[in-house]
């Protein structure tokens, strides 16, 4: 659902982010928290090994873990058993891109409209329904 002028369709974003109507649902919460007490048990488990872990900052790094790049500037990185990966509070990071988005003054490409509809927690099916469209439209 790549539109040329998508004014209108982040116009109704917008005005449904404004009034609330975008709700996840309880199931997708409960989900979100078993995966969140989940990864807390594990960091319990090498409290001694978090401790002892490096932290730096990077000037600018691109993340790729939306399905688009994201430019990061001065980016709290921590190494966890070698790797370095970024130290962000990864809800507020989605939410910030989020509202970048519904913001971008260009065309949103296809995997930018993706990640809406899946932070919002919608089908295809009701995602077209909003903005008039079919499901399979919002799919190329």
């Amino acid at each position: 659902m790549r539109l040329k002028k998508n004014e209108g369709v982040l116009e109704k974003i917008r005005r449904h982010i404004a009034a609330g109507e975008f709700r996840v649902s309880k199931h997708a919460i409960k989900r979100q928290d078993e995966r969140h007490l989940s990864l807390q048990d594990a960091g319990n488990h090498n409290r001694d090994k978090v401790d002892k872990m490096k932290k730096v900052k990077r000037e600018t790094f691109v993340y790729k873990g939306f399905g688009f790049p994201i430019k990061l500037i001065n980016t709290p990185m921590k190494q966890i058993l070698g790797e370095w990966v970024i130290d962000l509070d990864m809800n507020k990071l989605q939410l910030t891109v989020l509202r970048s988005l519904v913001y971008k003054p260009s065309a949103l490409a296809g995997e930018e409209l993706k990640f809406i509809r899946k932070y919002l927690n919608l089908t295809t099916t009701v995602f077209g329904k909003i903005f008039g469209v079919s499901h399979a439209a919002v799919l190329s």
